[in-house]
Parts: C-alpha cells; sequence; structure tokens
C-alpha cells in the first residue's frame, strides 16, 4: 500500500456510473424512499407493540412458604415476620361462590281486625233487637247511646286502612 501523501496528485474522479442505470442521481433517490418507507413500518409497528397507557395488573397472594424475614414496624423498630403456611386463610375456608339471596315471601295475615269487625256488627245487631223489643224508655235510651258509639266505631273501624294498618306480616 502506498501513502495517501506518496499517491499522485491527479484530479479525482468520480466512480462509474452503475451498469445499466441512465442517470446515477435516480439511484440515490430511490435508496431514500426505500428508507423512509422502511422508517415509517417499523415506527407503526412500535406503536402497536406498545401499549398507550400503563396498566395495574395485581399480583395474586402467594401461599404460605414457612419463611422469616424482617421489617421495620409502624415505631421505627425492627420486627421479625413468619409466614406460617399452617394459617393459610386459603385452606381453612372453603370456597364460597356467591349465590343470589332467595327471595323472602312474606304473608300478611288481618284476622284479627277482621274478627273485631265483625263482632262490632254482631254486637249492633244484638243491640237494634233489643232496642225493638224493649219497651222502658230509659233503658231505651241507654242502649240507642251504646249502639250510636258501637256505629261510630265500626265507621272508623270497617275500611281498607284499618284493615292495612292492622296487618300483621310474617
Amino acid at each position: 500500500m502506498t501513502p495517501i501523501f506518496a499517491a499522485p496528485s491527479r484530479a479525482i474522479q468520480s466512480h462509474p456510473a452503475p451498469t445499466g442505470v441512465k442517470d446515477p442521481s435516480k439511484v440515490h433517490e430511490t435508496k431514500v424512499k426505500e428508507a423512509k418507507e422502511k422508517e415509517a413500518k417499523t415506527k407503526e409497528a412500535e406503536k402497536l407493540a406498545k401499549p398507550e397507557k400503563d396498566e395495574y395488573l395485581p399480583e395474586e397472594k402467594h401461599e404460605p412458604s414457612g419463611r422469616y424475614w424482617m421489617e421495620q414496624g409502624e415505631d421505627g423498630q425492627k420486627k421479625i415476620h413468619f409466614d406460617d403456611p399452617d394459617k393459610n386463610p386459603k385452606a381453612n375456608t372453603p370456597e364460597k361462590t356467591p349465590q343470589k339471596p332467595e327471595p323472602e315471601i312474606c304473608k300478611g295475615n288481618n284476622d284479627k281486625a277482621v274478627r273485631e269487625i265483625e263482632k262490632l256488627k254482631e254486637e249492633k245487631k244484638t243491640l237494634e233487637q233489643q232496642i225493638q223489643k224493649e219497651t222502658d224508655e230509659e233503658k231505651i235510651k241507654k242502649l240507642e247511646q251504646k249502639l250510636a258509639q258501637v256505629e261510630n266505631e265500626l265507621r272508623q273501624k270497617d275500611n281498607n286502612g284499618y284493615l292495612r294498618r292492622n296487618t300483621v306480616f310474617s
């Protein structure tokens, strides 16, 4: 090899044009186009491969292995912890599958209120019969007062509102 400084000082000549190509500048342009296309494809591939956001994936709790380790406690003192395999919460409790609670079936019972209303109606009938049979004016007035009280009580109790209020559910 001859050193550069010893090379003859003649004009630098450009490389001869590749065979089969008319204009050497077009060869360079096609290589640049190919490089740009390749770069665009790799950028698209990178975008698809990388997730747009971070995602939190919680770790599953490990099964106790019976190891000891030291940690610093809340008060600054070191504490020794033991991972006891005998106190494995998964092993002690059977797996519970969530079940839908059965709907409660309640039955309404308003028999007591109905019996009370029937009793008042019977009492009204007997008072009316006693008033018709009675001949003494004082007794008739007393019976009419009792009848008025029974009728008033019947007006208050012989309706749907009273029955609803006095319904017992079980």
